[in-house]
């Protein structure tokens, strides 16, 4: 019987260690940040804004004309499909696994106000930057081939109100989307400084926004507020309506 008890203990302990291999890597890679530097000068300017959802980050591009259209790399599985058990969590960092490349249209303008209001998943902060305007339409073209490419693997995930289909470049804890953003942003001029494989966003110039005195005008506690994820979209609200 005692060797029973511990045969259940060990079998129990070995389909618990994958999450939490995936809990201790995210906790290790928590409270980075990656600095962005935006190209110094630019001939014909055009608009792309980071998009900080927590763990995860999405970049957006100003079209010819006013649209936007947002971009997104995660897991097939866990971010696409939304199988977010530990069987898909431990994939996901422990990959490789098939990567999800998302897209969405939106009406624009390329505002912070309009970004909050159009995408579903959670923002935690916005970055707005200049790029060179041919740079950002090579950077489209590409992505967007990429997806043309894998159209036939097409899914919409109404939670986040995106379409996915197959990213022919792996999925892993090394290659994850802050990493695959971080690459699209040095295509289109910026540098990047990347600190772990997890973090945050800052931007290396006087643009970022919301400032911090709007956080204090309206008698927030800003350290507070990037605590809480939750809490932080409310004072992204409530920042938009004051001002």
């Amino acid at each position: 019987m005692r060797c029973g008890r511990r045969a259940g203990w060990a079998r129990r302990a070995s389909s618990r260690l994958p999450v939490l291999l995936v809990l201790t890597a995210l906790l290790v890679q928590a409270g980075c940040t990656a600095t962005v530097l935006p190209p110094a000068a630019v001939d014909e300017p055009a608009r792309i804004a980071i998009l900080d959802h927590g763990r995860h980050t999405s970049l957006v591009l100003e079209e010819p004309g006013g649209a936007v259209v947002l971009y997104a790399y995660g897991d097939w599985e866990w971010f696409a499909l939304r199988r977010t058990g530990p069987r898909e969590a431990s994939a996901a960092v422990l990959g490789p696994s098939q990567a999800a490349l998302g897209k969405k249209h939106l009406a624009g303008p390329l505002t912070a106000q309009a970004l909050v209001e159009q995408v579903r998943v959670l923002v935690t902060d916005i970055i707005i930057l200049h790029v060179e305007r041919r740079r950002l339409d090579e950077l489209a073209a590409r992505l967007d081939a990429v997806f043309r490419a894998n159209i036939s693997s097409l899914v919409h995930n109404d939670a986040y109100d995106l379409d996915f289909v197959y990213h022919p470049e792996p999925y892993s804890v090394f290659h994850n989307s802050n990493e695959v953003v971080a690459d699209w942003l040095e295509e289109l001029g910026c540098r990047v400084t990347r600190p772990s494989l997890f973090f945050t966003w800052k931007l290396d110039a006087p643009a970022r926004w919301p400032s911090d005195a709007a956080y204090r005008g309206l008698g927030l506690s800003l350290p507070y507020c990037r605590r809480c994820v939750a809490r932080r979209k409310r004072c992204l609200r409530a920042t938009l309506q004051a001002g």
